[in-house]
């Protein structure tokens, strides 16, 4: 069955859908002063399809299993999921099944997979979440100072990661963002110290004798040692204490085509901070440049990586499906320039505690729960992003067809939804965006958004707010090298719940601004059969450093041409986190008798 997304461009846009795409690929934003008469995306795609029948069947199994040639047929599976790998490439389609147990090993997908090659390839867990890939060792024999605190030998020089965002001209993190070692007790991650003495239950350090290539932080120096201080109630003698040793956990080396990982947990890794792609799962060709295709992730987890869980580049036809990404200490994933890509179904929280911790202000900077950019064709549905010590979801700049629908924003450290410098036209659909600390959605220098049937409400900062330059950002498009000159302008506000609530404090308000003008924004935005209700506040509009009432600003907007009479069936009615509007039979300046938005 298609998607809501499906359906309503299929009806609605017609070969006017053909004249919009053709109009952006030239990159004629203003389109010679004609006003479109409708926005929507593109079907994004149903996203990646792995049929096969009769594939070649090899059993994975940590506990029972021996890596030996010949191995994995189910009376004699191999052990580890590397080596079961050497004995599928022999085989045109193959089926790596990995019964329960926890795989301790780096698994780089041979070469034969790469982004151009033929053969396919599904890692599968016999049970879903049963098969863990750890980027960790189980440590004993730890020696005690008898005041509970527990030392070990330290082999390791990591040191400290190079600055990730200093190439870019981003903030720095402080030191304890640059490490990375992680160590879990009973599966509770410990925290982590530059040093000692260790005086809280549940913390811990290593001396590795490095000290950074800036001089900012200092040597770690005595004898090379790490030191823990187990969580209250911890009986050391039977506890299971993991240290994190291994980094990139699953790779694709060469790229990937026509491969699905279904079912499996990867955690623990200790990638360190970076902004190249090193991650818990990374999914890219060497180059970062290539194309690879038909790429499923299903019932996956990242959790517990010391940076990014996924980072996956440069893939067409990919599908993340009923995947939880969590408790990473940067992103939960990043996914830059996808083609043809679905995300549906998926749980994204609680990640950001490295970054975070190490630099509180510099969260609007990469971190993210989720972070797409240069997406083309991207259709996000029934996920959560919540409670991430950073944003919610970002999709960064040249974002072309884009559909966000029936998913949940709510409780994250910054904003809920954030769409910046991109052609559009994106689609917010069905979506409750609420409780985030900073503003609920946010925009900046992107054009042709919609937003219908949802709700943003009690958010920390604004519910709907205009970021960036009030002067035209550039931006090129990765795929045909067509450039866009993007200000904030032509959205739709279309039966949308914006609320505030009695939390609010002085910077929760209906709309905001941080830019002298948004005039280009004013003069074409289309608003209708909206909920504006703002707790106590009259004049919850602030526009360009003055506040506006509702009066006021149905009186302001829409005057570069259009018909009068934007917001007249607009109502301010006291709304909840979960109401949603009811849905019109018809959309915007497609309804009868709605402004025609035409010159």
């Amino acid at each position: 069955m298609l998607s809501w997304c499906s359906r309503f461009s299929a009806v609605l846009l017609g070969f006017r859908e053909q004249r919009m795409h053709f109009f952006f690929r030239l990159g004629l934003i203003t389109l010679a002063g004609i006003r479109l008469t409708a926005q929507s995306c593109t079907t994004p795609s149903p996203g990646a399809a792995i049929h096969v029948e009769h594939p070649a069947r090899i059993s994975v199994n940590a506990n029972a299993g021996v890596d030996q040639a010949g191995c994995g047929a189910d009376a004699s599976p191999c052990k580890s999921i590397t080596y079961a790998l050497v004995q599928a490439a022999a085989h045109t389609v193959s089926e790596v099944i990995v019964y329960p147990g926890t795989y301790r090993e780096t698994i780089a997908l041979p070469s034969i997979y790469n982004e151009s090659g033929q053969k396919t390839l599904i890692i599968r867990a016999a049970k879903a979440g049963t098969a863990i890939v750890d980027g960790a060792d189980v440590w004993s024999d730890w020696s005690s100072n008898e005041n509970g605190i527990y030392f070990k030998s330290w082999p390791y020089k990591w040191g400290y990661a190079i600055q990730p965002f200093a190439s870019t001209g981003g903030p720095s993190l402080s030191c304890i963002g640059l490490r990375r070692e992680m160590v879990f007790v009973n599966g509770v991650r410990l925290t982590q110290q530059l040093r000692g003495p260790l005086t809280s239950p549940g913390t811990f350090f290593a001396t590795d004798g490095q000290r950074d290539s800036t001089g900012m932080c200092s040597t770690l120096s005595g004898d090379p040692i790490i030191s823990l201080y187990p969580p209250m109630g911890t009986v050391m003698a039977t506890a299971k204490v993991e240290v994190a040793v291994r980094g990139e956990l699953i790779t694709t080396p060469n790229g990937a085509s026509n491969l699905e990982l279904d079912g499996l947990v990867v955690q623990h890794a200790n990638t360190p901070a970076n902004n190249v792609g090193w991650s818990a799962i990374h999914i890219s060709g060497a180059a970062k440049r290539g194309l690879g295709s038909n790429i499923i992730l299903r019932n996956v987890t990242a959790r517990l990586n010391n940076w990014t869980g996924l980072y996956s580049s440069s893939n067409k036809d990919m599908t993340i499906r009923d995947s939880l990404f969590t408790e990473n200490g940067e992103n939960g994933l990043t996914v830059q320039q996808p083609k043809n890509f679905l995300f549906s179904g998926n749980t994204v929280g609680y990640n950001n505690w490295r970054a975070s911790a190490s630099c509180p202000k510099c969260t609007g900077w990469d971190m993210q729960g989720a972070k797409f950019l240069n997406g083309h064709g991207v259709e996000v549905d029934y996920s959560t992003f919540t409670d991430n010590l950073a944003g919610g979801l970002w999709f960064d700049f040249d974002n072309i067809n884009i559909c966000i629908q029936d998913s949940v924003f709510a409780r994250n450290l910054t904003n809920g939804l954030f769409i910046e410098a991109s052609p559009g036209p994106v689609l917010i659909y069905r979506d409750r965006i609420f409780d985030n600390h900073g503003n609920g959605l946010q925009t900046s220098n992107s054009i042709n958004g919609t937003v219908r049937q949802s709700t943003v409400y009690g958010n920390g900062g604004a519910a709907f707010y205009i970021g960036g330059q009030a002067t035209p950002r550039s931006v090129r498009d990765w795929e045909t090298d067509a450039k866009f000159s993007l200000l904030a302008k032509d959205w739709i506000f279309d039966g949308v719940n914006f609320a505030t609530d009695s939390r609010g404090g002085s910077s929760a308000y209906l709309l905001g601004t941080s830019l002298n003008t948004i005039l280009p924004f004013t003069t074409t935005v289309w608003s209708d059969y909206n909920d504006w209700y703002a707790f106590a506040d009259r004049t919850p509009f602030h526009i360009a450093a003055s506040q506006k009432t509702f009066l006021q600003w149905k009186s302001m907007i829409g005057k570069n041409g259009f018909t009068p009479g934007q917001e007249s069936d607009s109502i301010q009615a006291v709304v909840t986190s979960d109401a949603l509007p009811s849905l019109r039979p018809c959309f915007g300046r497609d309804c009868p008798g709605s402004p025609k938005y035409e010159k």
